[in-house]
């Protein structure tokens, strides 16, 4: 007697395909060509760390929110006690002695002074600069 039995079909022919793409395996976590993500940051750990304290502590979150406050008056204080000069030469020199983190503040304060009378001395001190270094150089050589 025959046997009757009845089984998936794929178990017969099942071939595997050998046209699949393979996926794309990073190796260097590192790898940004395009530049993408940014420089590298270092801390990680130390900040995870200060984030779950803050969460976790009040009385640590309280002094840090007192620190900021301070701090931020300070700036305020500070900001209020400079003196700016009226004329383009006089606000040339000050916004080169201003500190690096105050620039972007001061350039939107006096941005209505920033004028054309301004931009042209600024022009005037930069051509005398290159002239001056110019003349420098063919006396020294």
């Amino acid at each position: 007697m025959a046997a009757l039995s009845i089984t998936n079909a794929s178990v017969f022919g099942h071939v595997r395909s050998r046209n699949r793409i393979p996926r794309t395996r990073i190796s260097c976590v590192t790898w940004d060509p395009e530049g993408i993500l940014g420089p590298p940051q270092t801390g990680h750990i130390a900040r995870r760390e200060f984030q779950r304290k803050m969460e976790t502590d009040s009385e640590a979150r309280e002094a840090f929110e007192r620190q900021l406050i301070v701090e931020k008056e300070r700036r305020r204080a500070a900001r209020q006690a400079r003196v700016v000069p009226d004329d383009p030469a006089g606000l040339t020199e000050y916004f080169l002695d201003t500190e690096a983190r105050e620039i972007e503040f001061e350039i939107a304060r006096l941005r209505p002074r920033l004028n054309q009378e301004f931009f042209s001395h600024l022009k005037f001190e930069l051509g005398q600069l290159r002239f001056a270094v110019s003349r420098t150089k063919v006396y020294l050589s």
